[in-house]
């Protein structure tokens, strides 16, 4: 659902989704953490993707490049290009990905 929602760009409502789901007490996984994190860039909803980068980080859902790509895509979105350098730097900078979601934002 919330996956559906990010595709036809109702990205509040795929936040608001997130939030009723995690009160039903059931937890994101790895594509929809990617989901999330992307609506949040694209909503520059800098408060919520924040919360989400920290879900991620405590999940250990950081060490696929898919998702550093994501969170660097993210912060740049935001216009924090200091954090997204910083994820930058800790990401795997063997993967294209990374290096495009820097470089597509600046």
């Amino acid at each position: 659902m919330i996956d559906g929602y990010v595709q036809v760009e109702w990205l509040s409502e795929a936040l608001m989704m997130y939030r009723s789901m995690l009160r039903a007490g059931v937890g994101p996984n790895d594509v929809m953490l990617v989901d999330l994190i992307s609506a949040c860039g694209r909503l520059e909803a800098t408060r919520e993707g924040l919360q989400l980068h920290g879900r991620i980080v405590k999940g250990g859902f950081d060490c696929y490049d898919f998702i550093q790509a994501t969170i660097i895509n993210f912060y740049a979105g935001c216009g924090e290009m200091i954090p997204a350098r910083l994820q930058f730097e800790k990401s795997i900078k063997e993967h294209v990905t990374s290096w495009n979601a820097l470089l597509l934002d600046t």
